[in-house]
């Protein structure tokens, strides 16, 4: 076949350069999506998007259930818990990258 030896590979297929590996951009991305969902449930509940959602108040009982207060700070709670996760993940990849030798 025509594969090489290690050591004739190019600097970028063997990790070394300026190419992140697939691991960091998934934890990234990852962190992200964490950071995003985390704010739009922390907010959501309390703003008029949730209470005028003709989805959320086509009955009468989903529609008293999702403006019940617990129920919103149940959903509040979901969110400050993903903002916690994408704050640790960024903090986390943050240390890796800082720890790890500066490849060039």
């Amino acid at each position: 076949p025509l594969t090489r030896p290690p050591a004739t590979l190019s600097p970028l297929a063997r990790g070394e350069g300026s190419v992140q590996s697939p691991s960091v951009s998934v934890a990234l991305f990852f962190a992200l999506y964490c950071l995003e969902a985390g704010l739009f449930f922390t907010v959501v509940p309390w703003t008029r998007i949730w209470t005028m959602n003709p989805l959320l108040h086509n009955s009468l009982a989903l529609g008293l259930w999702a403006d019940n207060p617990f129920v919103r700070g149940f959903i509040s709670g979901f969110g400050v818990i993903h903002l916690l996760i994408g704050v640790k993940d960024i903090i986390r990849i943050s240390r890796e990258r800082r720890s790890s030798p500066e490849q060039e």
